[in-house]
């Protein structure tokens, strides 16, 4: 197979292929551009020669997912299964966090082909692997395998087990497994004072494997594990990025990992330590003290509860419940709608009477609305027509209702809002309108 007499067509049009050939292995390969969209499918069409003569193969593809990065928006193709957890998987635990789930058996892994800016770091001979990862269990597996040609036992220019099934973490570098490109130690309660058993691996933990020059780190949560000194320089010729898997796309994480990030730089314990407060619940202090915030108390020390029991001291609103309780079972006994006929009526009655108030304009007509009324009166705040109701015996609403954009979108700073309620009366909505009549003249 030669450039010259292999075509491509992809969806029926032709593109212009790469041939790469490699002893008796020929790879052909092609990068759309802009890239197709994530699970979207195709039919490519390859012509080669075969037998003294052209041979046509054709398949059907499916494109894998994506997960852009957030710096350069360089794309990791999910392969093997591998996916998104759902909101809130990422470490953090809040909305619009999502980690990317690998499974208690290994799928994946996750591919990045654009790597030059691996082969900018190396140049340099200095760099950060970093991520947050949570455990399913212990296999054989790697967390990540950058891919360099002239790096020995698998093309390993930056490789790490965390762990191998023996609890062991290795870092590897330019190649293994020799004393100038592995640094590994076993993880127990000597190593990691919060460790008590392999539990201990199933909750959320940043990793952090830095070289620079000839000094390499391991971290764990912001703390030193493992130092080593005399390693080879970097290897030059970065070629593709594994994320949870070897080389090879074998021995797969079982984890969910979140915030894979590559820095050119060796991070520093401040700059782990901003990290971890920035963006991991377990690592802030209480704002407040009460019951059920702490886990141990000493003369010495305090150890603050995991999240969420140390955000949330004191007694639970334990009468609130109890009142809810109450409302929600009075309103089981009553007729639902009659309860809305008779709101319905409220909100037709004092529609109507407003219609007959100079300069006042009621926000939001639509069908079959809530019990709700919202107006405004030209030339008066909404806060000074609320103190005058007030007055007389009549609450109202006024302000923005936590909604600002719509008030930008009506051309007003503020609205006032009267709401029925099943208790309120007819009788009651006559007072309001009276009321908001006296309001209107005294402040015209």
């Amino acid at each position: 197979w030669e450039q010259n007499n292999v075509s491509l067509k992809v969806d029926g049009l032709a593109v212009v292929a790469t041939v790469v050939k490699d002893v008796d292995t020929a790879t052909v390969s092609f990068v759309p551009t802009p890239l197709f969209a994530a699970k979207s499918t195709h039919t490519a069409v390859l012509t080669y020669p075969s037998g003294g003569q052209q041979v046509t193969g054709e398949w059907t593809f499916t494109v894998s997912e994506y997960t852009p990065d957030s710096v350069a928006a360089i794309p990791g193709v999910l392969t093997g299964g591998v996916s998104h957890t759902g909101n809130t998987g990422g470490h953090s635990g809040t909305v619009g966090d999502y980690g990317i789930d690998f499974g208690a058996n290994g799928t994946g892994p996750i591919v990045v082909s654009e790597v030059g800016f691996l082969n900018d770091a190396a140049a340099a001979d200095e760099m950060t692997f970093m991520f947050w990862a949570k455990k399913y269990n212990n296999n054989d597996s790697s967390a990540f395998w950058a891919l360099s040609p002239s790096s020995n036992n698998g093309q390993r220019g930056y490789q790490a087990h965390v762990p191998w099934s023996n609890g062991h973490i290795y870092f590897d570098t330019a190649g293994c497994c020799n004393a100038d490109q592995r640094i590994e130690r076993g993880v127990d309660a000597g190593s990691v004072p919060e460790y008590v058993d392999a539990t201990w691996w199933n909750d959320w933990h940043l990793y952090v494997f830095s070289k620079k020059v000839d000094v390499k780190q391991i971290w764990i949560d912001g703390q030193l594990f493992h130092e080593g000194t005399g390693a080879a320089p970097l290897p030059l010729d970065f070629t593709k990025l594994m994320i949870g898997s070897d080389s090879g796309g074998g021995a797969r994480m079982h984890a969910v990992i979140d915030d894979f990030a590559v820095f050119s730089t060796q991070l520093t314990q401040d700059d782990m330590s901003a990290i971890l407060s920035g963006t991991k619940l377990s690592a802030l202090p209480p704002f407040e003290g009460g019951g059920e915030m702490i886990e141990t108390v000493t003369r010495d020390k305090i150890t603050y509860n995991a999240p969420p029991h140390r955000f949330e001291a004191g007694t639970p609103p334990i009468l609130e419940a109890i009142g809810l309780g109450a409302a929600i079972a009075w309103l089981e006994n009553l007729d639902r709608p009659a309860i809305y006929a008779h709101k319905q009526a409220l909100l037709a009655r004092a529609t109507q009477a407003l219609r007959g108030v100079n300069g006042l304009t009621v926000h939001g007509t639509a069908p079959g609305k809530g019990p709700v009324l919202t107006f405004s009166l030209q030339g008066v705040h909404p806060h000074d027509i609320a103190q005058i109701l007030d007055r007389q015996g009549v609450a109202i609403r006024a302000g923005h209702h936590c909604a600002q954009p719509l008030m930008s979108h009506l051309g007003v700073s503020a609205t006032a809002r009267a709401s029925f309620g099943l208790y309120n009366t007819a009788e009651e909505v006559d007072v309001f309108i009276e009321a908001l009549s006296k309001a209107r003249a005294m402040l015209s």
